[in-house]
């Protein structure tokens, strides 16, 4: 081999190397991100206090009837037929707060919407099976939460003293 394509295959070598150095700072990057962007942030706070941000928060937020309202008995209610009438544009994302009142932490973390819109089913799922006996939760899709529009989704005050918020922005 000459010195000529020694050197050439030194350069594709470097070239790779540094393609291959390129392509691993991009996936770190992108997960560094997505890891600052939806880690829950948890707070330790007293009762009181706790339940004066989460009542400030709902203050903030459009006074309607949640979309999904729970009675005494922890049984949640699909309130079908709620539109927001002056809301057009898109939702931003899908923000929860809970206080889990065992550990007194307030926790905090938001989801993306076009996360939410690429569900391959388009649904949504509330975890715990809190829905699963719901008539039409178990097909609340993102539509849905879009033609109720910004606005409390769950409000939910837990016999153990903690609250659970979901809202959309």
């Amino acid at each position: 081999m000459d010195k000529r394509t020694k050197g050439c295959l030194w350069i594709g070598l470097g070239i790779a190397i540094a393609g291959v150095m390129l392509v691993v700072a991009l996936v770190a990057g992108a997960g560094f991100w997505a890891y600052q962007s939806f880690a829950p942030a948890a707070t330790l706070l007293d009762p009181q206090k706790a339940a004066s941000e989460l009542d400030a928060i709902r203050a903030s937020l459009p006074a309607r009837a949640p979309l999904i309202a729970l009675d005494e008995e922890g049984r949640a209610h699909l309130q079908t037929g709620q539109r927001s009438a002056t809301f057009t544009g898109q939702l931003q994302a899908l923000r929860v707060a809970f206080y889990d009142s065992r550990e007194g932490k307030l926790v905090r973390f938001s989801v993306p919407f076009w996360l939410l819109r690429l569900s391959p089913d388009g649904t949504v799922s509330f975890g715990d099976g809190m829905l699963d006996d719901v008539r039409g939760a178990e097909q609340l899709t993102v539509e849905q939460l879009e033609a109720h529009g910004p606005g409390v989704l769950i409000d939910q005050q837990k016999p153990d003293g903690g609250r659970v918020l979901v809202w959309a922005e």
